[in-house]
């Protein structure tokens, strides 16, 4: 089952791993839809407004990323 703060590969613009942070009520509902924040490991867009950094102890990736939820 699909979790929130879960992070899974989509293709997007090109593979990458992306957070999941649809809320458990919007999951659990029949018609499967999600909504997905992607992550970038180019760590100079952790200062910009609206990114967040997380690092790999969190997210289980290779490296540190950043969640850019306006758009790459």
């Amino acid at each position: 089952m699909v979790t929130r703060g879960s992070v899974y590969w989509v293709v997007l613009d090109k593979r990458r791993p992306c957070v999941v942070v649809s809320s458990p009520e919007v999951l659990g509902v029949d018609i499967w839809q999600t909504h997905v924040v992607p992550l970038t490991s180019n760590l100079d867009r952790a200062g910009l407004a609206g990114n967040v950094l997380l690092e790999s102890t969190v997210t289980g990736l290779p490296k540190d990323s950043v969640a850019v939820p306006l758009g790459l």
